[in-house]
Order: structure tokens, then C-alpha cells, then sequence
């Protein structure tokens, strides 16, 4: 895991913190079929050389079929929902890191 982590430019220190910090959620159900389908998807992220950019959406259909996700055009609206979401906390993670490190770029 500490290897996916770092993968994604995430320390564990700041995974670990982040998953005490939120350990339980509750899932409305209009939700259920995104959730099950998004953590069915979530090895497959396409990655760039700032980490990831996004899923993989062919992937993402397929798990979807195997769930056997009738609607998939809002479930697939609702994953993406996710996805941003995930997206951004990794980028705040990245930034924060960045910063703690001293490696950050100073702008005029």
C-alpha cells in the first residue's frame, strides 16, 4: 500500500491521519451503485507525471456490467462526482506535501 501511496505522491503518515480522521460514512442509497462501482474501479487510475488524472473509464464500464448497473449514465455521473472529489484531496495532499518539504516554487 505505502508503494501506491507514494505512487500517487501521498504520504502513508497523511493516509493514516486522514483515514482516523474519517473512519465510517454513512451511503445514501440513490448512491449504493457509484460507490460499489467506484471501489471496483479503484486500481484503475490512468496516471500522468503529476500522478493521476483521472479513471479509466472503459474499466469503469466494465465493473459497472459486472454489477449489472442498469442505469449507467447517472451512475456513471455519480462515480465522476467521486472521482473529482478523490482527485482534489489528492492534489491538496500533493500541495501540502510540497509545501512541508520546502520544494515549493515562489510566484511574483
Amino acid at each position: 500500500m505505502h508503494d501506491d501511496l507514494r505512487a500517487f505522491g501521498i504520504k502513508a503518515s497523511a493516509a493514516a491521519r486522514a483515514a482516523a480522521e474519517h473512519p465510517m460514512f454513512e451511503v445514501d442509497y440513490a448512491n449504493w451503485d457509484a460507490v460499489q462501482v467506484f471501489c471496483g474501479s479503484c486500481t484503475q487510475w490512468r496516471t500522468g507525471m503529476a500522478g493521476a488524472t483521472g479513471l479509466d473509464y472503459p474499466a469503469v464500464e466494465c465493473v459497472m456490467r459486472m454489477h449489472q448497473v442498469s442505469d449507467t449514465a447517472e451512475t456513471l455521473a455519480r462515480v465522476q462526482v467521486i472521482e473529482v472529489g478523490v482527485l482534489e484531496v489528492w492534489r491538496k495532499a500533493r500541495e501540502r506535501e510540497r509545501n512541508s518539504s520546502g520544494n515549493h516554487k515562489k510566484t511574483r
